[in-house]
Parts: structure tokens; C-alpha cells; sequence
């Protein structure tokens, strides 16, 4: 699967989900931000050319559900040079005081996995 595919199977998850809808600080540049029926936020770098990245608050998910798909977390306390990307942080999406996992997502199954966590849809 081309990058290119990835973004718009990406795309189709996140529109097909009706619990997921753009969040109130929208979209900018680099990051799409989005807000989830149960409270939980997420993030997307959709301009990368090699992997796709789905930020998600460390506390939404299960990383031992996800613990095969790369992830970085970056904790709030040391977070000092180890930003998620800044483009996600807004007063009504991340807050800088939030732990944060980065997914680097490299297929369909992948992101479809990482939703469906972040949405509380998974088994």
C-alpha cells in the first residue's frame, strides 16, 4: 500500500466513525485534530511521506492492545525536547499537560486498530 492509499483509507475510517468528528479547534496545516463522543482527542500528521501518525492521549488507550505498532510516548513531565508534533496542541484539542502516544501507522490495519482503540470499539 502507497502512502498516498494509506491517507485515504486513513481519511474513510475517521469519516465512516460517527464518533468522531473534527474538533472545535480544527484543522491546521500539518495536523488534522479531531474530538470523540467519549472525550478523548486525536490527532493525525497526514503530510509525512513514509508512515502516518495518529497522536492519541496516553490515557484513552491500551498499550498493551497496540504494543505491536510502533509508538513513542511522550510523557507531560519530560516532555523537554520530546514534543508530539506542536501542531496538535490547541486549548480546545491536546493540552500541554497531557501524556501523549504517538502511533507511527504503516498500513490500513494498523489505523483501523488504533481508532477503533481510541473510540473504545475494540474487542
Amino acid at each position: 500500500m502507497s502512502i498516498d492509499q494509506l491517507k485515504v483509507v486513513i481519511s474513510a475510517l475517521l469519516d465512516a466513525n460517527p464518533a468522531i468528528v473534527v474538533s472545535e479547534a480544527g484543522h491546521n496545516t500539518h495536523a488534522n485534530r479531531y474530538a470523540l463522543a467519549n472525550g478523548a482527542q486525536l490527532g493525525w500528521r497526514r503530510d509525512l511521506k513514509t508512515q502516518q501518525n495518529l497522536y492519541v492521549q496516553l490515557d484513552r488507550v491500551s498499550l498493551h492492545a497496540l504494543a505491536d505498532i510502533d509508538h513513542v510516548v511522550h510523557e507531560a513531565s519530560f516532555r523537554k525536547g520530546d514534543e508530539p508534533n506542536a501542531d496538535i496542541f490547541h486549548r480546545q484539542a491536546f493540552s500541554k499537560d497531557q501524556d501523549i502516544v504517538t502511533f507511527i501507522i504503516k498500513d490500513a490495519w494498523q489505523a483501523a486498530r488504533v481508532l477503533a482503540e481510541v473510540a473504545g470499539l475494540a474487542a
